[in-house]
């Protein structure tokens, strides 16, 4: 969708927190003018909020290049890991599905003696929240809420321990670790790109249509200081990672270049006719003096 000639993508996750930012503590507002300040709806509302508003204001410190970098990091390790976690979550909901189950059998039909502590403890994950919970304390290494003396919660704990700690906890390590090398690799284009992001945001908000016509605040040509090596070296690094680029982006960066080095030729040569002129005036002092 493009509004006021600007392309904005929606449904991005900074374009969702900035409405979140901007909505919720809206709401909020709202909802304290019609509903009594006790309205567990109204606290929770106001937790989101200031929650929403504390989220964004972090945002913006993106802007800022050193602590922007590690905030562009975390983003793309969590848009990386998102379908880990679900199937995790996944896993976790169904092993709790199964002990809830076991559970609530075993104290209907087991004949089996058990002690009052693993009685309690058994009645307890017949509720699937605390089952949830307690699966969840185990994937944290805390397996205080289980019962002790049952075979099936005891091959549960070793296949989920075993489960957790070799195949997820590293699988995790590594996407971490390769996100955080990707991101390090393009750092400098990233974050030059999420700026660019919250300087469109920016300017949309706080910009009338007519201000964004106005060429004085866009002119319809930028010029950038480079050396011409150093345009030759990014052409030769797209061409060695083979980067695919547009017939036409290769003849805008051939003729960039050409103009680059015929500048270049054109100070050289003004720089030969300053020493003749310098040499000249020598030779004009030198029969002066005479």
């Amino acid at each position: 969708m493009y509004l006021n000639g600007v392309g904005i993508r929606f449904f991005t996750p900074t374009t969702f927190l900035t409405f979140s930012v901007t909505v919720f503590p809206a709401i909020t507002a709202f909802m304290g003018i019609f509903i009594e300040p006790s309205n567990n709806l109204l606290i929770l509302f106001r937790a989101l909020s200031m929650i929403f508003l504390w989220i964004g204001a972090i945002e913006f410190l993106v802007a800022f290049k050193r602590i922007g970098i590690f905030i562009i990091a975390v983003a793309h390790i969590c848009r990386e890991v998102t379908w880990l976690f679900i199937y995790l979550a996944l896993v976790i909901l169904a092993a709790s599905h199964g002990t809830v189950i076991y559970s609530s059998m075993l104290l209907d039909y087991n004949q089996v003696p058990m002690t009052d502590e693993s009685y309690t403890k058994f009645q307890d994950l017949i509720h699937y929240s605390n089952s949830l919970n307690a699966y969840w304390s185990a994937f944290l290494s805390d397996y205080g809420s289980w019962p002790e003396g049952d075979k099936f919660i005891a091959v549960a704990k070793v296949a989920y321990s075993l489960f957790i700690t070799v195949v997820i906890l590293n699988l995790m390590i590594a996407l971490v670790n390769n996100v955080y090398s990707d991101v390090l690799n393009r750092v400098n284009t990233e974050w030059s790109m999420v700026r660019a992001q919250i300087i469109v945001i920016i300017e949309l908000a706080t910009l009338t249509p007519a201000d964004r016509q106005n060429k004085d605040y866009f002119p319809w040509t930028i010029f950038y200081k480079a050396f011409t090596e150093d345009v030759e070296l990014w052409q030769k690094k797209l061409e060695d990672d083979d980067i695919s680029v547009s017939r036409d982006q290769i003849q805008l960066l051939n003729k960039m270049a050409d103009k680059m080095k015929d500048e270049i030729n054109k100070i050289k040569d003004d720089d030969l006719n300053k020493t003749k002129m310098i040499d000249t005036l020598k030779e004009l002092k030198q029969l002066f003096s005479k």
